[in-house]
This record gives structure tokens, C-alpha cells and sequence, in this order.
């Protein structure tokens, strides 16, 4: 192995002889111990107390007619009976009273409302903020 320029590995290999056999087809080529760019994240490594503050404001209104309108009629009819005493003689009137009532009604009405609202709040929470070390 020592000198051929083209080497070829094949698989099979136990972890003792893949190792062996990387650092011979490899020497000089990698630094094991060199950082890799593509593993360095950043670590948390504390947290920092913050404090947050919120305000909101809302406002609103509404504004609202109406109308309305009835007729209406009526009818009635009565009949009466009366009885009198006198003397001890019973005697029967019959009395019939007939009458006949109509009427009839209209009514309009209208209304209008409005109204409007306005509010505001705020706030604090607190929060905790990562310490990121590269």
C-alpha cells in the first residue's frame, strides 16, 4: 500500500482495520482534530431576564334606525236577558239588546340610537432571553 499512487477500498471492513485503513489512505490529507465549519452551531449557554411591555387600543361604533307601522280593526256584538220579580209572580222579559262595535287604530313610531366605545390597555411580562455562544 505504501506505494501506489490509486487506492481502492472495499467495504467488509472490521472498525479496528477501517480505521487502520483511513489513516494510511488519508495521511496528511485530514486533520481529525481541525473544527469543521459545518458542525459549529451555537450553544446556549445562560438566560438573560428581560422585561416585555405591551400597549393595545381599540375603538368602535355603531349607529341604528328603525321604524314601524300598524293598523288594526275590531268588532263586537252583545245580546242581553233579564228576569224581574214581582210579587211573587215570575214574569219573564226577554229583552234583546243587539249592538254592534268597530273601531280601527294606526300607529307609526321611530327610533334612532348610536353609540361608540373606545379603550386602551398595556402590560409587562417578562421573558427569558438565551445566552447563544458560537
Amino acid at each position: 500500500m505504501t506505494d501506489a499512487r490509486t487506492k481502492v477500498v472495499f467495504g467488509g471492513l472490521s472498525p479496528d482495520d477501517a480505521k487502520v485503513m483511513a489513516e494510511t489512505v488519508y495521511m496528511g490529507e485530514i486533520d481529525f482534530e481541525e473544527a469543521k465549519e459545518s458542525l459549529m452551531k451555537p450553544v446556549t449557554v445562560g438566560y438573560d431576564r428581560t422585561t416585555l411591555s405591551n400597549e393595545s387600543e381599540s375603538s368602535g361604533g355603531s349607529r341604528g334606525s328603525g321604524r314601524s307601522e300598524s293598523d288594526g280593526w275590531s268588532r263586537s256584538a252583545s245580546q242581553g236577558r233579564t228576569t224581574r220579580e214581582e210579587l211573587l209572580i215570575f214574569r219573564e222579559e226577554l229583552t234583546q239588546n243587539e249592538g254592534t262595535t268597530t273601531g280601527s287604530s294606526h300607529s307609526t313610531g321611530s327610533s334612532t340610537s348610536e353609540s361608540s366605545n373606545w379603550s386602551r390597555s398595556s402590560g409587562w411580562s417578562e421573558a427569558l432571553l438565551p445566552i447563544l455562544v458560537s
